[in-house]
């Protein structure tokens, strides 16, 4: 990427699609840095923060309502243009690589080094480091889709860096309240045991709290995955019942049907058998009688016979 003029490549356009979720005053970021802010102020307690690449100045906005003093610079004129109008007298256009006039309490840096080149973002820890003796720091270490990402480390090459201008991490200062693999490094002497080993302990603590938090938002979307596919199911069972009521709706309504058919069937039978009986009947009548004329006429003399003009039946 062509990073000659890195302002112009953090426009409208990056800010709306570059950051996962659009990146402007909505709810999501205004909470996502009044959290931090809450928790900065309630647990360091610092008086003057400058915020180094502040973007539309949600974290300094967030220091100002809570009672800190704060400013912040991003090299983007068009993020600095939506900051909010109270506080555009604390936010300005510049680049980190430039020296910080002031002292502060505390440097803030979210997330910004990594869209630097490896030269500028190191020569920007080091006005960082001129600038206060803490510093809220963090830089993803793992995420190469984002186009503007051209200065991806590990935790550990950012913990040498540091100690190299004489930071070291607050081991006991848990600060996953910005990402799981943020830092606060402090002003200090060099330490008495191993740098090398103190440096390599704790980068493998971050490792284990990124790996966690991964872990933790690949179990909530297998969960949301589950959730969708129950409900779908649960969707997909309610209409097999009211499909299958139906369709006993229907079966019970043809066994009706069918039952009425039997009891017609049975009484076309009865009324058939009936009918034939009475037919037999009439007929072993008829062939009676006309056995007993036969018998008494041949028991007749045959002159007295008489046909009347044909034989018996």
């Amino acid at each position: 990427m062509n990073i000659s003029e890195p302002g112009a490549i953090f426009d409208e356009t990056y800010y709306r699609t570059g950051c996962g979720l659009p990146y402007s005053r909505n709810d999501h970021w205004l909470n996502f840095f009044g959290d931090i802010a809450s928790h900065v102020v309630r647990s360091l307690a610092p008086r003057r923060i400058f915020d180094a690449g502040c973007a539309m100045g949600m974290l300094v906005e967030s220091f100002w309502d809570r009672g800190v003093e704060a400013c912040g610079v991003d090299i983007s004129s068009y993020a600095i243009s939506q900051v909010r109008p109270d506080m555009r007298p604390y936010c300005r256009v510049g680049s980190l690589v430039d020296p910080i006039a002031d002292r502060y309490d505390l440097v803030t840096c979210i997330e910004v080094t990594e869209h630097m080149p490896e030269t500028e973002a190191q020569a920007a820890i080091g006005n960082l480091a001129r600038a206060a003796d803490r510093i809220l720091f963090s830089s993803t270490p793992s995420d190469f889709s984002e186009p503007t990402h051209i200065n991806i480390h590990p935790p550990i090459y950012w913990l040498t860096l540091f100690a190299a201008q004489g930071f070291w991490p607050e081991l006991l200062f848990d600060a996953g309240f910005v990402a799981p693999h943020a830092i606060l490094f402090s002003r200090r002497e060099r330490l008495s045991y191993s740098d090398r080993e103190l440096l390599g302990t704790f980068s493998e603590i971050l490792r284990l709290r990124c790996a966690m938090v991964d872990r933790e938002r690949r179990i909530g979307q297998l969960q949301a995955e589950h959730d969708e596919r129950l409900k779908l199911l649960t969707t997909d069972l309610h209409a097999a019942r009211e499909a299958r009521l139906g369709t006993e709706a229907e079966l019970a309504g043809v066994r009706g049907q069918l039952a009425i058919l039997t009891e017609d069937l049975a009484r076309m039978q009865a009324a058939h058998e009936a009918f034939w009986r009475r037919r037999m009947r009439g007929y072993w009548l008829l062939r009676t009688n006309s056995l007993a004329r036969e018998k008494r006429w041949r028991r007749q003399p045959k002159r007295k016979r008489s046909w009347c003009g044909r034989p018996p039946v």
